[in-house]
């Protein structure tokens, strides 16, 4: 609070209306301070080192911080990026990802030492940097919350264990499956990044209805369609298969240049496996084996 009156009798207003808000009889509107959203810090070390445990402990103190960042904004984080400068000058860059957002410190420190002892240290380390930019506002009970229901010695929980997996395996070990409208099945799906999403939009009666008007398939699919042979024009598999269900028929992808014609069906083997087979409709209509139900 500062004076600016050009006169004594306006100093002495001024001063009368600090003591005024002072003690709380004139209004004193603050302006909103809001924490920055970004986190950088780093930590030079006392020695150099090229040992991953020393390095995990210099590592924590820089999420003990950003663990109290992220408290002071109410907020968590989906990725961690961490740098080591080595002591010729050049640095080593990696990074951890989140399947959910967090801001459990025991957590990252968890999944920082798992990353540190699968990467080849090469010469003597003199700092290590952290540097967080998907900042999120919180949108769960954390550790300290008066009414968080987690029952005594539960498991580790399965985003938890999805994360612990990556940092040990690598990123591309760990991956997903994620829908793709086209009915050929070979193109109905692709790999997608390990991240627990909400509500896509479509309703729960939407799905079920969904469901219900698609036939079944196998969740495991030939990597390319096996050809079968036949006995008299009939598909084989170590014996004569029996059809179980009525043919679906697939025609489709003529607008881009990969059309498929093909007759769908369930069938069973003589040691009763089902399997999902299929006909060409058009050529030499050949008999596939494209997926396995059981």
């Amino acid at each position: 609070m500062q004076c600016t009156c050009p006169n004594i009798f306006g100093n002495i207003s001024c001063l009368v209306d600090i003591f005024a808000r002072l003690i709380g009889r004139s209004p004193d509107p603050r302006a909103r301070f809001e924490l920055p959203k970004l986190f950088q810090s780093s930590l030079e070390l006392p020695w150099e080192t090229s040992n991953a445990q020393s390095l995990s402990v210099a590592g924590e103190r820089l999420l003990h911080e950003l663990a109290g960042y992220l408290r002071g904004c109410a907020s968590e984080t989906r990725r961690l990026r961490w740098s080591l400068s080595y002591t010729d000058g050049h640095a080593t860059h990696f990074q951890t990802e989140l399947t959910r957002p967090s801001r459990d410190q025991a957590h990252f420190a968890l999944l920082l030492r798992e990353q540190l002892s699968h990467i080849q240290l090469v010469g003597q380390i003199k700092g290590i940097a952290l540097y967080v930019d998907d900042i999120n506002p919180e949108g769960g009970a954390h550790e300290g919350d008066l009414f968080k229901q987690q029952q005594e010695g539960a498991s580790e929980d399965w985003p938890s264990f999805l994360d612990r997996l990556r940092a040990r395996l690598g990123e591309q070990a760990v991956r997903g499956l994620q829908r793709v409208a086209d009915h050929r099945p070979e193109c109905a799906w692709r790999w997608s990044n390990v991240h627990l999403q909400g509500n896509t939009g479509a309703s729960t009666s939407d799905s079920d209805r969904s469901a219900q008007s698609v036939p079944e398939r196998p969740l495991w699919l030939m990597r390319r369609p096996i050809r079968l042979r036949t006995q008299q024009g009939h598909p084989n598999i170590n014996g004569r298969l029996q059809f179980l269900e009525e043919r679906e028929r697939i025609e489709t992808g003529w607008w881009d240049g990969k059309p498929v014609g093909r007759d769908y069906f369930v069938a069973a083997n003589p040691s009763g496996a089902r399997l999902w087979i299929y006909r060409e409709l058009s050529g030499s209509k050949n008999w596939y084996l494209h997926g396995i139900f059981e």
